[in-house]
């Protein structure tokens, strides 16, 4: 909806921490009406203004979902807009634009007005408040999930037992970009995730159901130190329906912990050994040669 200072406001179930919702569904309000990116408001956790959102985030509900709502709200909210200048103006609605916040002709971009003082002028009426606010629910059913395809090369050192991922790389079908630096975030942010759940983090539980991880000395968490550079290629493929985006989160964490284990299956194959599991700590890693070397000793290394 538009204010009557001429700011649009997003108001979204979405409730970020950390994965850029707010910068994401400004960028996409804003290139589809023509605004600069500082002319847009996002809230969001507002219970007296928004509705109630069961999931918050997760399972593609930001970009592709959240996404594809703004993205047909402001287009309604643009035709709306558009009319409203062309009645003004005594044009044809196909006859103007907006950009950078402006109504322009499009024959020769002449600025017929500022966006705002059009907003301004609908909101003196209540009618044209009503064409200021624009409600879209967007269904789950017609988005695109998040699609890619994990490749991993790691070094096993047969004497520590230890993994070293020496290469990682993601290609991914990450549909139309809204911004790359948020989306290779997600990507990567996830792929390290799922990397950690293999090599690193556990909880666990002794045979009285005793926590045994109740610190981050045991259980351990992924540093800028223990990750892996990561390469990311990005493809999109055709798909029906309006809305071109779709979630990246889920492509990076659910894919590593496969790639991962694979990898280290493959560096281990030589010696017939098989990996039905995923935690892998050097310990277990140490274990598994063990047991390769005398089928029949029972050697304990946790």
């Amino acid at each position: 909806m538009f204010t009557p200072n001429g700011r649009l406001e997003i108001r979204t179930g979405q409730i970020p921490h950390g994965q850029g919702h707010v910068t994401t569904l400004s960028q996409v309000a804003a290139s589809t009406l023509g605004l600069t990116l500082d002319a847009v408001d996002v809230v969001f956790g507002d219970t007296a203004t928004i509705p109630y959102s069961l999931a918050g985030t997760g399972a593609s509900r930001a970009a592709a979902l959240a996404g594809g709502a703004v993205l047909r709200a402001t287009r309604t909210l643009r035709t709306r807009l558009l009319q409203a200048a062309a009645a003004r103006a005594g044009r044809r609605p196909g006859e103007l634009d907006v950009i950078a916040g402006n109504v322009v002709a499009v024959r020769d971009g002449r600025v017929l007005g500022g966006l705002a003082d059009l907003v301004a002028h609908c909101a003196d009426s209540p009618e044209g408040r009503l064409l200021l606010d624009v409600t879209e629910v967007f269904d789950s059913e017609e988005t695109g999930w998040a699609e890619a395809t994990h490749c991993c090369w790691v070094e096993v050192d047969p004497d520590l037992g230890t993994v070293a991922v020496r290469r990682y790389m993601i290609v991914a079908d990450s549909g139309r970009i809204i911004d790359p630096a948020i989306a290779d975030g997600q990507l990567r942010g996830g792929a390290v995730q799922g990397i950690a759940t293999v090599l690193q983090e556990r909880s666990g539980y002794a045979a009285d159901g005793r926590q045994l991880s109740t610190g981050l000395t045991e259980y351990l968490l992924p540093t800028t130190l223990t990750a892996p550079p990561i390469e990311v290629v990005h493809l999109e493929s055709r798909r029906p329906g309006d809305v071109p985006f779709r979630g990246l989160g889920e492509g990076g964490a659910v894919l590593a912990p496969s790639a991962v284990v694979s990898a280290v299956e493959d560096a281990l194959a030589h010696l017939g050994i098989r990996i039905t599991e995923r935690y892998l700590p050097p310990w277990r890693v140490l274990e598994l040669l063990a047991a390769h070397q005398n089928p029949t000793a029972v050697q304990e290394y946790r």
